[in-house]
């Protein structure tokens, strides 16, 4: 499957390099980076793409909104970083149906047509739909989605309508930039993976997914891809989503965004490209406990067409509900969790990287 599989410890290329540590063998790699910029290093950026993990509108978070009667107000505190940014791509975990009949409890979920204006407000303009929960609602409602979002300028990425059989891949051209996303779920139905569709982008058939990534990567300037995929409620990743994300970078993406643990999970730079291996919840209703109701913004800064630098942006989850940009102790104290003591990082030229 062209996996890695060797797990010693890898150079992290910043502008100052740093080690990550050694894959444990059990739990995932311990992995983190130092701190950031070196002095007279440049931060001129063309293109800002900003992501953020898992988007629920149904259950307390569409009760919310129901109660107050806007759509916008889950995104209220983060619309300015999600609007002012050239893309703004996340997580949708809940397909879109047209009744008027919200869902308010269980793990089944339903997104309202009325609660869309609020991602639309927000400033999303790329959305994966690729989840253990996008059958949720029946074969009808994953393209009832693909409609509804594309109606509202929103491009879904990660699921296709029965009778389309091309390629998963999406490109956007942005400022002369070409940006692709693919997105890859470990299900297709909320049963662990046990059960295919050919609606949905999986991870199981590598070598399509793989055809996929090189394909596409041929084609734009920078290729972001969604990995939805891991146990839940976990620090640390496991060795099969290591790998995969991994084997995903090695394919020609130049960037790996992840969801579905619910928790934020660490950061590892693989071959000189960033592996965020969850950004944990974003618009979520998990406020029971400390570690679901924080997340990541990260802002994707892009320069003369390729990926030169991150800046994380931590949220603590307000409400059982809505984002908001977290104080600078508690941003610390979010990053601290998973190694790093910066907010950002930095990707120069191969050639000046370790003394080349």
């Amino acid at each position: 499957m062209g996996y890695v599989t060797g797990f010693e410890r890898l150079a992290i290329f910043l502008v100052c390099v740093t080690a990550v540590s050694a894959f444990d063998g059990t739990d995932g790699p311990a992995l983190g980076c130092s701190r950031g910029l070196s002095e007279g290093a440049s931060t001129v950026t063309d293109l800002t793409v900003v992501a953020v993990g898992d988007i629920l509108l149904a259950r307390h978070v569409g009760k919310k909104i129901d109660l107050v009667q806007d759509p916008a107000v889950p995104f209220e505190k983060v619309k300015p970083w999600l609007s002012r940014a050239d893309i703004a791509f996340g997580n949708l975990e809940s397909p879109i149906v047209a009744g008027d009949t919200p869902i308010r409890q269980g793990i089944i979920f339903r997104c309202l047509t009325r609660y869309v204006p609020g991602l639309v407000e927000a400033g999303f303009d790329v959305l994966s739909t690729a989840n253990n929960h996008a059958f949720d609602q029946g074969y009808e409602s994953v393209e009832f989605t693909l409609d509804y979002l594309d109606s509202n300028g929103i491009l879904a990425v990660g699921t296709r309508k029965r009778d389309d059989l091309r390629s998963f891949g999406r490109v956007i051209q942005k400022e002369g930039t070409a940006l692709g996303f693919l997105a890859y779920s470990y299900a297709a139905y909320n049963d662990g993976g046990d059960k295919q569709d050919d609606q949905i982008a999986t991870w199981h058939d590598w070598t399509t997914v793989k055809q996929e990534i090189s394909q596409l990567a041929g084609k734009v300037d920078v290729l972001f891809v969604s990995v939805h995929a891991g146990g839940e409620y976990r620090r640390q990743p496991e060795r099969r989503k290591v790998e995969f994300c991994r084997a995903v970078i090695d394919a020609g993406a130049d960037a790996v965004i992840g969801h579905h643990p619910h928790w934020i999970q660490p950061v590892e730079i693989y071959e000189g490209k960033p592996i965020f291996y969850s950004l944990g919840n974003f618009v979520f209703d998990q406020g029971h406990t400390l570690e679901t109701s924080q997340g990541l913004m990260v802002e994707f800064r892009i320069q003369n067409k390729k990926l030169r630098s991150t800046k994380m942006l931590p949220v603590s989850i307000e409400r059982y509900c809505c984002p908001a940009v977290a104080d600078e102790r508690t941003s610390r104290e979010i990053l601290s969790k998973i190694g790093l003591d910066t907010d950002e990082m930095f990707f120069p030229e191969p050639s000046h990287a370790a003394g080349k």
